[in-house]
This record gives C-alpha cells, sequence and structure tokens, in this order.
C-alpha cells in the first residue's frame, strides 16, 4: 500500500509541476494578449462594437481565480474537484463564443491581426495542456463525490503554491477591472 500511495503522490507531485511551468507560460501569453491587444491598442473595453466580446472576457476573468485555486493552490477532490472542472469547461465555452463574437467585433479594424490569433491560438492550446496535466495528476477515487473530502492529503509543492497565489492575488483585482471597465459606457467618437 505504501508503494502505491508514494507512487500516486509522485505522479501528482511530477505531473502538477508541469502544469505549472506551463501555466506560467500561459500567463505571460494572455499578459500580452489582454495588456497590448485588448487594452492597449484596440481599447475594447472603450468601444460598443466590442462591448459583447468585453463582457466574455469579464466573464473569463472571473473563472480564473477558481482554476488557480482548485489547481495550484490546494489539491481538491469530490465535488470540489468537479466544480474545478466545471469552471474549466465553462471557459472553453465562452472561448469558442468569443471567437464567434470576434468577427463581428473586430469588423471595423478588418478582423483580428495575424499575431492576435497566434496568441489566442497559443493560450487555447497552453489551457488545455494544463487541464490535460491536471487530470493526469489524478486518480479515479479523487473524482467521487461524497468519498473525498475536500483537501486531499497530498497538496501541490510550496512553489506551486505560491506561484497560485501570486496569481490568484493578480488576477482578483483583474477581474474587478474588468467589470468595472465593462460597466463603463462606451467613449463618444471612439469606433462604433
Amino acid at each position: 500500500m505504501n508503494y502505491l500511495l508514494s507512487s500516486a503522490a509522485g505522479s501528482y507531485l511530477f505531473w502538477i509541476q508541469v502544469a505549472a511551468v506551463i501555466q506560467i507560460l500561459f500567463v505571460f501569453v494572455a499578459a500580452a494578449d489582454a495588456g497590448w491587444f485588448h487594452f492597449y491598442k484596440y481599447r475594447l473595453h472603450l468601444r460598443a462594437c466590442s462591448k459583447r466580446e468585453h463582457l466574455l472576457h469579464t466573464l473569463n476573468s472571473f473563472l480564473f481565480p477558481a482554476t488557480i485555486v482548485g489547481v495550484f493552490v490546494v489539491n481538491v477532490g469530490g465535488l470540489f474537484l468537479w466544480a474545478v472542472l466545471m469552471c474549466y469547461l465553462l471557459t472553453f465555452a465562452i472561448e469558442l463564443v468569443d471567437v464567434w463574437e470576434e468577427k463581428s467585433s473586430r469588423a471595423i479594424d478588418g478582423g483580428l491581426e495575424p499575431l492576435e490569433s497566434v496568441l489566442h491560438f497559443g493560450m487555447g492550446v497552453l489551457r488545455g495542456t494544463v487541464l490535460g496535466l491536471f487530470l493526469a495528476s489524478k486518480n479515479f477515487e479523487e473524482f467521487k463525490i461524497g468519498a473525498q473530502p475536500f483537501l486531499l492529503e497530498i497538496q501541490p509543492p510550496g512553489w506551486v503554491q505560491m506561484m497560485g497565489f501570486c496569481m490568484l492575488v493578480t488576477s482578483v483585482p483583474l477581474a474587478a477591472i474588468h467589470l468595472f471597465t465593462y460597466l463603463r459606457p462606451p467613449q463618444r467618437g471612439l469606433l462604433a
């Protein structure tokens, strides 16, 4: 039994650390996309034609902290594991709608720039990879509702928890900024 426990623990610790490295890459790509394209260059939050696209980004900004906590800050099982997975699935669904919305939202700009398209593709691949690695770190028993405690015995390594905590404390204000900028009315004279 100790061999199985240590094997499962070793597998979890390995895959969650690989997922953490990929998550760091994701955050850099997402920050470049949001900072440069969304907030600075196109100022999507100020344009009436981009209001729905910015709403989708706002919704995803509120889901992001839940995925960070449930994957990198603590190791959850049972119902809480399923809640984390639902947040990921909602994120992917919102991203699909976002891709559809960008056609009309960016029509005035001639569509997405190639670099922004590459960034969006890269973010989808990186986020999917993190989810896949997270799932690889789990064993079947951890998915059983009611059979697992909220917090599992084996927790992420300290550096992974610290990385997750840093992403959490920065993502909550970013979600608030997304909401604040979504609630502001579009600026007059800006592209329609």
